[in-house]
């Protein structure tokens, strides 16, 4: 996985481009997903966006007040995010 990781990031880069935001730079559903995939990516990675930094500006759909507030939320779970057969990412964390 770790050896693919850096062609498939490249292709997700060039696939958005220099674009902030799938709209343009307004914030829609479909920029939810695409952020998923990458945070996914940073937890098992956590460097894999350096060379990526228009992928890592991405990453700042976190930093909107609403969303910053709901991840420091109680009602946020960074994990589990596989299910429990899974090998990684299948712990609930505190």
């Amino acid at each position: 996985y770790l050896e693919q990781l850096p062609e498939q990031l490249k292709q997700f880069s060039m696939f958005l481009g220099e674009i902030l935001m799938v709209c343009r730079g307004k914030l829609t559903f479909v920029d939810f997903p695409i952020y998923d995939v990458l945070d996914q990516k940073c937890m098992f990675e956590p460097k894999c966006l350096d060379e990526f930094p228009h992928l890592k500006a991405f990453m700042a759909v976190e930093a909107l007040e609403k969303i910053a507030a709901y991840m420091q939320s109680d009602c946020f779970l960074k994990m589990p995010i596989n299910n429990k057969m899974a090998q990684w990412g299948n712990k609930l964390l505190c």
